[in-house]
This record gives structure tokens, sequence and C-alpha cells, in this order.
């Protein structure tokens, strides 16, 4: 299994449906080959976002949904999806974002994250079995958070 691992800085993208890339964050990064992505909030989300250290989101097996318009990067689906945002459970120290790249593609065996790679796997094998149940609520959901990215300024 081939786990993409990034930091997030802000909430907004992936959306409540599950479009990651909706606001086109991360960019290419989305077209790349991987079975599963876990949001890792940065070490400095924006200002007035509790996400630091927090799993945000989980994704398990990625769709490509359709392009953006003008944009030549993918919106990805997945079959599975959680979206936890600022109430997602705190990530396994191998997982945190002071350890890690701005984002990695983990697999079995990859030299220097095999920690990252089996906390990883158990966060998606939760996920998969129904144990790991943090999903947010709309009632959750605070329509003034920012939600456009400072860098694609969508």
């Amino acid at each position: 299994m081939r786990i993409l691992v990034y930091k997030r800085t802000h909430i907004g993208d992936p959306n409540r449906q599950g479009e990651f890339g909706c606001k086109n964050c991360m960019g290419q990064v989305r077209a790349n080959n991987y079975d599963a992505v876990i949001g890792i909030g940065a070490m400095h989300p924006w200002k007035g976002i509790d996400i630091t250290g927090k799993v945000t989101w989980i994704g398990v097996s990625p769709t490509e949904l359709n392009m953006l318009v003008g944009d030549r990067n993918p919106i990805v689906t997945f079959k599975k999806f959680d979206l936890y945002d600022e109430n997602g459970p705190l990530a396994p120290p191998s997982l945190h974002p002071a350890r890690l790249p701005r984002y990695v593609i983990l697999y079995e065996g990859k030299e220097g994250y095999e920690d990252a790679y089996y906390d990883a796997k158990n966060i998606i094998d939760k996920l998969m079995s129904g144990d790991l149940n943090y999903s947010i609520s709309d009632e959750n959901v605070d329509e003034a958070s920012p939600t456009n990215c400072r860098r694609c300024k969508r």
C-alpha cells in the first residue's frame, strides 16, 4: 500500500464531499500514484486553525473526478473518506509534522520511514474496520473559517 502523507496548513480542501483539490491545493502532488491519503496538521497552520499534529482527514482508494478548468491536476475523490479538520485525533509521533517533509509517499520498506509507514497503515486499517470514528458533523464546521489556499489564491 502506498500512502500519501502531507502537512496541511488550512481547512477547506478537501471539502466535506471528499473532493481533494477543490481549491487546487497540493497541485501536482494529487496526480501521484497512491492508495490512500492522510492529511496531518502542519506545525504552523493558518492563524485561528487548531490542526497542528492532528490527523485532519483520511481518504482510501482514490479516483480522479475531473480536471479543474485550465488546470492539469485532477480533483480526487475516494471510495472511503473521513474529514476531521480541527476535531481529528493527534497523529502518532512518527507522523508528527516536525518529523516529515511537506509530503511523502510511504510504502513498506521505505528507508527511514518504517515506523511512519506502519503507523499510517494502522490508521488506514482502523478507518476501514470502523474503529476510527472522529468524523465531524455539519454543526461542528465553522463556516467563517478561511478555506481558500494562500498559495494558489483559490
